[in-house]
């Protein structure tokens, strides 16, 4: 029977082996047994391998039966986490071992987490494999597009406009919409708008609303509603 302080070591090890992708020492230590699920640490080896886009290492963890259906403490699961961190590939293969590609976290599901990290590649394979809808709903009723928005994804939010994502849903409560978030993201540090407010002119051309209130102003956001639509009114008439 293996010491656990010995087991933690060899887990240790393997993470170590997956971030600095040495393939062969992660394949050698699981033909050795190492557990490819990690139970002494505190996070799984296949969360490090999908933070790192490791492939190679997803595949070889996935090979050795690791558990795809594990969640963190916050309700994400492994694949949850891959369509942020990691490419299409990764994304991929944990769904074909059996990765729940519909499971819910604490603030939505997997197409709104590549949303935000502006994969458009893996939403778009989300999409043609009709795993979502493009205005599938998250937590508070954000879609897609809310996700890119407050993230300043302006090449995804494009990308989604143009899919049909509708520029006029709101968010549950506070009544944000798209444009509001934009109008954050797109603002630097002393507030002042950015040179190239591309998301901004884009969500307008959509057909935002910019005389749409919020319910409520967003806490991080120093301008009030008034603020925001004279900027919106500015940045659509302006040539950019």
């Amino acid at each position: 029977m293996s010491h656990p302080c010995g087991e933690l070591k060899e887990e240790r090890a393997l993470v170590e082996a997956i971030q600095r992708r040495d393939i062969a020492e992660v394949t050698r230590l699981l033909d050795d047994g190492v557990s490819p699920d990690g139970p002494s640490l505190d996070r799984p080896p296949l969360w490090y391998a999908v933070h790192a886009d490791n492939l190679p290492a997803t595949r070889a963890l996935l090979a050795a039966s690791a558990n795809v259906h594990l969640r963190n403490i916050y309700g994400e699961t492994v694949l949850y986490d891959a369509a942020y961190h990691s490419s299409l590939p990764v994304v991929q293969a944990l769904v074909q071992a059996g990765a729940d590609i519909h499971a819910r976290s604490k603030t939505g599901r997997v197409i709104h987490h590549a949303a935000e990290a502006g994969r458009i590649d893996t939403v778009q394979w989300i999409l043609n494999n009709h795993y979502f809808t493009i205005n599938m709903s998250g937590a508070h009723g954000w879609t897609p597009l809310l996700y890119a928005a407050l993230a300043g994804q302006s090449a995804m939010a494009c990308f989604l406009l143009e899919n049909g994502a509708d520029p006029t849903i709101r968010s549950k409560p506070g009544g944000h919409s798209a444009l509001h978030y934009a109008a954050c993201s797109e603002r630097n540090e002393t507030g002042e708008w950015k040179d190239d407010a591309t998301l901004v002119r884009d969500l307008i051309e959509y057909g935002a609303d910019v005389n749409l209130p919020a319910d409520a102003r967003r806490p991080s956001f120093s301008g009030e509603k008034g603020e925001f639509q004279d900027e919106f009114v500015r940045i659509s008439l302006r040539d950019i």
